[in-house]
């Protein structure tokens, strides 16, 4: 019966398990069940719902475009754990002037905000796992919200200054996840066509910058060592350079006329 059964079985890619090993390794069984949609499938066309009223009560709305107001039914939404993601850096409601400028270049108390959030509840490797869901629900299930979630999340992390030096465990392994998750990845799929830019690049040469620039501040050494690892790696697999400046970054040339 043993032998019959085998038969029928396909052989395991093995050459593969390493890849996969390295981008799941966060997800808990735990994690994935509150991550998963309710009806445990992943859906690359969302099923669209008219929004609910404030009553619970659903009748057909239109925006202020004309179009119907609709929602992705809940039984098949992935339940990120932060939603709506801040579009903007957070900064304390008693903040100065001075600190709201400080806050919004460096999106660490942000990041530290949602940590301490109910759903990670301050465990650094919920938001790593939570990475690598989200990652593999767009490769494998072409779920673009899951993209543009894990995008969003790129950026807030990678501009998180000084929580390099608070935080160095979380970075160390975040370096780890998403250099597997860019190693199934081209360079292409991370363009805007919109913006005609790629974020995803620049959001890693923010955070390459802030590397480079916190040696002084407490960040360990270990981490900037990862880093710039990580920084060749990408300049070779992704054919991203780190070195040139943006155009809107460059000195301005303003001609002069003489009397």
């Amino acid at each position: 019966m043993e032998f019959i059964l085998f038969t029928f079985l396909g052989a395991y890619q093995f050459d593969q398990y390493q890849t996969w090993v390295s981008l799941t390794d966060f997800i808990s069984q735990e994690l994935f069940l509150k991550l998963n949609p309710p009806c445990g499938r992943i859906f690359s066309a969302s099923s669209l719902v008219y929004k609910p009223n404030a009553d619970g009560s659903v009748t057909a709305r239109l925006d202020e475009h004309g179009l119907p107001e609709m929602v992705v039914a809940p039984e098949s939404a992935i339940r990120f754990f932060c939603e709506p993601i801040p579009r903007r850096f957070l900064y304390p409601k008693d903040a100065t002037a001075k600190e709201i400028t400080l806050h919004s270049l460096d999106s660490t108390y942000t990041l530290d905000t949602i940590l301490a959030s109910p759903s990670y509840g301050n465990v650094e490797n919920n938001l790593l796992g939570e990475l690598q869901f989200v990652f593999i629900a767009f490769i494998l299930g072409h779920v673009f919200d899951a993209f543009e979630y894990w995008r969003d999340m790129l950026r807030i992390i990678c501009s998180a200054r000084l929580a390099l030096s608070t935080r160095p465990d979380l970075y160390l392994s975040f370096i780890r996840v998403v250099h597997f998750q860019l190693k199934q990845t081209n360079e292409a799929i991370f363009a805007d066509i919109v913006e005609n830019e790629n974020q995803v690049f620049q959001f890693m040469r923010t955070f390459m910058l802030n590397l480079r620039s916190a040696a002084d501040n407490g960040v360990s050494l270990e981490l900037r060592r990862r880093g710039e690892k990580f920084v060749s790696a990408l300049q070779k697999s992704m054919r991203w350079n780190f070195d040139d400046e943006p155009d809107d970054e460059l000195p301005m040339i303003v001609p002069t006329t003489s009397d």
